[in-house]
């Protein structure tokens, strides 16, 4: 037989079989007649003349006979792939770790039949993603799919390369195809809750830390920009998007009640199936801060005299009374006693629905003297002293000093105001508390309690305005006038300013002008001063205070009754034309609240003409009294700056957190601000003095709150007067003008353009006082001081 084997790798593929017949001595026999039979015609069939042709893969045998004789050939069909070809899946584009449409190949023989049950073997080349198999096998028409992931690599970089096994390969075309991919960055798939879901704060506070969350993608890989809603239940609802690391932080001031409270994050266009819900829940807990008396009792009774129970609030840090805590009242010096107590020296009380409690009626000694009762919540500092006197009735009060003098309005009168309190007989009672109460100006001292001679001083400091005054002198209802003359100032005199009548709920600003501050210059400071005593409503206790003139950087005493806000207002040489045009901020705060009590606005000698020509002088003190009120001078005390920048820096998200300005923010189209958080507070513009302290001008524009003081118009906006409730202010919201955002600037500098929204006005320069500032209780006790010059700052003038 000729061939003995036959071995096809195509379909279709034909051999002749060439038999010859031999006799017994292997001698050909001529012509002899051959037939031909398959013994599987599936795999391969045989004509009548002997043409072998395959059909399909698998063996078979051909058989040959003749005159009884039979021979067989094997026939072993094979395909091989030849040709390779890409159907479907060239060029698609998913998100990160998603998996793309089957990529389809058909593979074909050297024949180009399909080629059925060959490996193709597939691999990854780039862009780290995976194949569901690695290998698969060509279905009857030779085709074949592999279902492609991709990696965590965004862009074009992701290939696949698919081939036929070596040993099925018989090349007559392509038999490796690559294929490429382009991956989208990922939707979010995971909130990663970086707080934990169980925390505790202060009722009424916000809490010290931000609720901080990431927005990780399948691969648990940050996502910028990804926007994430934030709802504190029964409070409000807020958007932010996620920082470079994927990271968002929310504010969370706790309400008033000791109930749970609940905020939730849930990511927005997130990743279906993914985790993208979180909730934390807090616990409230009330942390008692200071008692105060609700019953005064008074200065001094007759010896025996049964006094009423003493009554205290319990306040915690939020300022809110505190219900059902344990007091104790307890004797700390002299012999009075409480009524129907055991030994009389202490007694117990738990506070009300409203934080107060009482202690039993108390009974003076029988004979003069002071007796002291401290009231307090036990093991702790928390407590308010009670001063019982047990004295003889007073018959008169007689001035020792001070009466009948005269002086330039505003000034302290030199001699001391002395008076003695006389009993029945003429004698001088000691310990009894005296009352000093000023027409006009004030007193250093406003209660006294007279010494061993029955004698008390304080000075006296006129007011503002011409003509006699009157200081009172009271005690146990006895009252004594002290009068005196207040002479006209003349152009020359230190103090200078011009009184107002405001409605006392008003924030009212004192304006205490220096001598260089021009005449003409003053009634336009005033009606700024006046603009601000209008938006902010909110009266605050008068508070008496008697410091050096150091304390402020100027020339004067403080000495009298603050009631709301003293601003010194200066011209001094600072740094020549086209610098700082003016800085101002508060020399003087109080602890509570760390609301300004006196401030310095300074403003330059070498800029002041150009301001008062030009018409802006009235918008550049609007600005300058902001700062003198806590406008980006006590930001940071409050904990309302975030990310502040150390130099001009665009890239960081600098922004004022508090919740009200951002409402007001958005409210005015600040939604479609998407550079970072709500409110943008300058990163760029303006140097030392502008950074982090003034509204972000590319965003905000002409707003009289940014470090540029345009010309024309600066306006007052709801954001800025919003500012200030955040602060802690009452504020009439209407007192704003009409002013919406229109990011010209915003999308000039986005598009790599200059901006020119600040020619032409006045650049402020580095306008805050940083410094120092003293910090004042509620009786005007300096109580500390602070310091905010950033190292190697030079001092100022």
């Amino acid at each position: 037989m000729e061939p003995t084997t036959i071995t096809f790798d195509a379909l279709g593929a034909q051999q002749r079989l060439d038999p010859r017949l031999l006799d017994t001595q292997g001698a050909e026999i001529p012509d002899p007649a051959f037939e031909f039979e398959s013994s599987d015609p599936g795999v391969a069939t045989v004509s009548p003349g002997g043409q072998v042709i395959a059909r399909g893969n698998g063996t078979t045998e051909i058989r040959v006979r003749s005159r009884g004789i039979t021979g067989v050939v094997p026939v072993v069909i094979e395909q091989s792939g030849a040709t390779l070809g890409l159907l479907s899946g060239r060029d698609q584009a998913r998100e990160i770790g998603q998996s793309l449409d089957p990529v389809r190949f058909q593979l074909t023989d050297p024949r180009g039949n399909p080629a059925e049950g060959i490996p193709l073997i597939g691999e990854v080349t780039s862009g780290g993603g995976w194949l569901e198999a690695d290998t698969i096998l060509t279905d009857a028409e030779g085709r074949g799919s592999f279902t492609w992931t991709l990696g965590p690599e965004v862009g074009t970089g992701h290939s696949l390369r698919v081939r036929v096994a070596m040993e099925r390969s018989t090349p007559t075309g392509e038999t490796a195809v690559t294929v490429t991919a382009r991956a989208r960055p990922g939707s979010p798939a995971t909130l990663d809750l970086l707080t934990p879901d169980e925390i505790s704060g202060h009722r009424g506070l916000p809490l010290p830390e931000p609720v901080r969350a990431r927005v990780l993608n399948v691969f648990d890989e940050p996502i910028e920009g990804a926007r994430v809603r934030v709802h504190i239940a029964g409070r409000s609802t807020t958007t932010l998007e996620s920082d470079a690391d994927g990271g968002v932080a929310a504010e969370w001031p706790l309400n008033q009640s000791l109930e749970p409270q609940t905020l939730r994050m849930v990511v927005l266009d997130g990743l279906d199936g993914g985790e993208l819900e979180r909730q934390v829940r807090a616990t409230p807990f009330s942390t008692p801060e200071r008692l105060v008396s609700v019953t005064t009792p008074a200065s001094s009774d007759p010896p025996g005299t049964e006094l009423p129970p003493l009554g205290v609030r319990l306040l915690d840090r939020a300022e809110l009374p505190m219900a059902d805590t344990e007091l104790r009242f307890e004797v700390t010096s002299g012999v009075g006693r409480f009524i129907a107590t055991p030994d009389g020296t202490s007694a117990s009380a738990v506070t009300d629905g409203v934080g107060e409690a009482r202690s039993p009626a108390f009974r003076l000694p029988d004979a003069p003297g002071v007796t002291r009762v401290d009231a307090r919540v036990p093991g702790t500092e928390v407590s308010v002293e009670f001063v019982l006197t047990a004295q003889l009735p007073v018959d008169r009060i007689e001035v020792v000093s001070g009466d009948g003098q005269s002086a330039i309005e505003g000034q302290i009168l030199g001699e001391p105001i002395t008076v003695e309190v006389l009993g029945e007989s003429g004698l001088p009672l000691e310990g009894i508390p005296v009352r000093f109460s000023a027409e006009r100006g004030g007193v250093e001292f406003p209660l006294v309690i007279s010494d061993e001679g029955g004698r008390a001083t304080t000075r006296w400091r006129l007011g503002w305005g011409t003509g006699p005054e009157t200081v009172w002198a009271e005690a146990d209802s006895v009252v004594r006038a002290i009068t005196a003359q207040a002479l006209p100032f003349s152009e020359g005199d230190p103090g200078v300013h011009t009184p107002r009548d405001l409605d006392p709920s008003t924030h009212r600003i004192e304006l205490v002008f220096g001598d260089a501050v021009p005449a003409a210059a003053r009634p336009i400071l005033q009606a700024a001063a006046d603009r601000w005593s209008r938006a902010i409503t909110g009266d605050l206790p008068p508070i008496f205070l008697n410091l050096h003139a150091e304390a402020c950087a100027n020339d004067l005493p403080l000495l009298g009754t603050v009631d709301d806000l003293m601003i010194f207002v200066q011209v001094q040489e600072i740094d020549g034309v086209g610098g700082t045009a003016a800085y101002a901020g508060p020399c003087v705060i109080r602890s509570a609240g760390a609301f300004p009590v006196v401030g310095l606005t300074v403003f330059d000698a070498a800029d002041l003409d150009q301001m008062m020509d030009e018409e802006l002088l009235h918008d550049v003190a609007l600005h300058e009294f902001a700062h003198a009120l806590g406008f980006g001078t006590i930001w940071s005390l409050k904990g309302l700056l975030r990310n502040p920048v150390e130099s001009s820096d665009p890239s960081v998200d600098t922004h004022f957190s508090g919740f009200a300005a951002r409402e007001a923010f958005e409210a005015i189209g600040g939604t479609a601000y998407t550079d970072g958080n709500p409110v943008p507070v300058e990163n760029e513009f303006g140097g030392l003095g502008t950074l982090n302290g003034h509204w972000r001008w590319s965003v905000f524009g002409s707003e009289v709150m940014t470090g540029f003081i345009s010309p024309g118009t600066s306006p007052l906006s709801t954001v800025t007067l919003a500012s200030f409730v955040d602060l802690g202010y009452q504020v009439d919201l209407t007192e704003a003008d009409l002013f919406s955002l229109s990011f010209a600037d915003y999308l000039a500098l986005r598009r790599g353009e200059p901006a020119t929204g600040h020619e032409g006005g006045i650049e402020l320069g580095d306008d805050l006082y940083r410094g120092p500032v003293l910090v004042v209780g509620p009786e005007g006790e300096v109580l500390g001081e602070l310091r905010g010059d950033p190292p190697g700052t030079p001092p100022r003038p």
